[in-house]
């Protein structure tokens, strides 16, 4: 990211809003009558890949990563997946091989969305969750440097997840003049709506691929450049 903005003419700083935890000590996933396997984030690639091996997934099951990052990160560990289109959960669903029911295992973190599963089922699949991490807010001094920075008046924040941007207005809570008519850069218009009724002046990417949140910056700083 930092070497795209910096290609883009942007000077950028990246500070953690979301930390990743694995969880220790958790059985691996059952197989058993499984015809899809569905990978959330890369996250969810990583921590299925220090439980299992990627021979250990039976031959005939039908692999899916919710985007390219993902799909990426299960071919480099061995298994061949499907889904480089679909960058989001809304995408995945509408995938051929989801028009009959299907038994699924979800590899997740806790928490999160339940969108995924829950159309699953309403279409008939059985479907089996694997949560192989948890995700933490930012630490203290991550939270102090991005207030910080902020009251420097930064020409843009990027956010490359609601819950991202959900510690960030956290992390400014009492103190939301720090945001105000700052361009936030979102990596959806699902994540768009869900704030769009926190005063914020938000910027929809792509994705939340790099490439796409920088582009979407760039447009937004042409845009500023001639008003």
């Amino acid at each position: 990211m930092l070497e795209l903005l910096a290609a883009e003419g942007f000077a950028g700083v990246s500070v953690p809003m979301l930390r990743i935890e694995f969880l220790e000590s958790i059985a691996p996933p059952d197989f058993s009558e499984l015809d899809t396997l569905i990978f959330i984030s890369t996250n969810a690639v990583a921590a299925f890949a220090q439980c299992v091996k990627a021979q250990a997934v039976p031959k005939g099951v039908k692999i899916f990563g919710i985007g390219q990052q993902t799909v990426s990160a299960l071919n480099d560990i061995g298994l061949l997946a499907e889904g480089a289109n679909a960058l989001t959960t809304e995408g995945l669903l509408q995938h051929a091989w989801f028009s009959a029911p299907r038994s699924v295992l979800i590899v997740k973190g806790e928490g999160g969305r339940q969108t995924l599963r829950d159309t699953l089922v309403q279409r008939g699949s059985r479907v089996r969750l694997w949560e192989g991490y948890r995700r933490l807010g930012p630490e203290a001094c991550h939270k102090a440097q991005m207030c910080d920075l902020l009251a420097d008046s930064p020409i843009a924040v990027l956010t490359q997840s609601g819950e991202t941007l959900a510690n960030v207005l956290d992390t400014v809570n009492g103190n939301s003049a720090l945001l105000q008519g700052v361009p936030v850069i979102v990596p959806s218009q699902r994540v768009a709506d869900t704030y769009s009724t926190a005063g914020l002046r938000l910027v929809v990417a792509r994705s939340a691929l790099d490439k796409d949140m920088v582009a979407a910056l760039t447009l937004a700083a042409k845009g500023a450049r001639r008003e």
